[in-house]
């Protein structure tokens, strides 16, 4: 009996921590965005090709969250044309890209870092101060008078605030807090600062 004692003493606070998260998180910044885009006075193929170049060659020293990334073409058979179907979007800011139609996606890439481990400070924050946060990011390219327009998405933004304790798939144990938010503006107004340097075959330093 004293051992069951003793379990229950230790099990007990387990399951009363269990789902126990840390504090809310909220975005600050500039209000929210669905949609961000910018246009530079170059042909898509141009632009698109020296993305796919830097990206490939790291000809250019990029800062996080862009270091280490690569820039991979969202085409079959790697993906189909409903590939975004089934991926998590939290307000649906992903929707006016599927309702691109797939014939106008020919020339989009996808930025993404391989281990899906990385993650860096951002707009979120909660009362502890700023949260990790990551996602990837599409580029989807235009012709347009001016040029490339190339508008921006973030595919499954989510933050890490840090750890907590439930009966996981592992089984009891401390877990990442990992939560999917709305997509961040800066990070992408980054992305299009990043494809003007490219453009002009610039620096950005690490």
């Amino acid at each position: 009996m004293a051992r069951s004692s003793g379990v229950a003493a230790l099990v007990l606070p387990a399951l009363c921590l269990a789902g126990c998260r840390s504090a809310p998180v909220q975005r600050t910044g500039a209000a929210q965005k669905v949609i961000i885009e910018r246009t530079y006075p170059v042909s898509v193929a141009v632009l698109r090709e020296s993305v796919l170049d830097s990206f490939a060659t790291r000809s250019m020293r990029l800062q996080l969250p862009f270091k280490g990334m690569t820039a991979t073409p969202l085409q079959p058979p790697l993906f189909a044309s409903d590939w975004l179907e089934n991926v998590v979007d939290l307000g649906e800011f992903l929707k006016p890209y599927k309702q691109i139609p797939a014939s106008a996606r020919q020339n989009d890439l996808l930025l993404q870092e391989a281990t899906g481990d990385v993650y860096w400070n951002s707009e979120y924050s909660n009362a502890n101060g700023p949260v990790k946060f990551r996602c990837e990011f599409i580029l989807h390219f235009a012709e347009s008078a001016g040029g490339a327009t190339v508008r921006v998405f973030e595919k499954v933004p989510s933050v890490w605030p840090g750890m907590y304790w439930t009966l996981g798939h592992s089984g009891p144990g401390w877990y990442r807090d990992i939560r999917f938010v709305e997509p961040t503006v800066q990070d992408r107004l980054d992305v299009l600062q990043m494809l003007g340097a490219i453009g002009r075959g610039g620096k950005i330093a690490d």
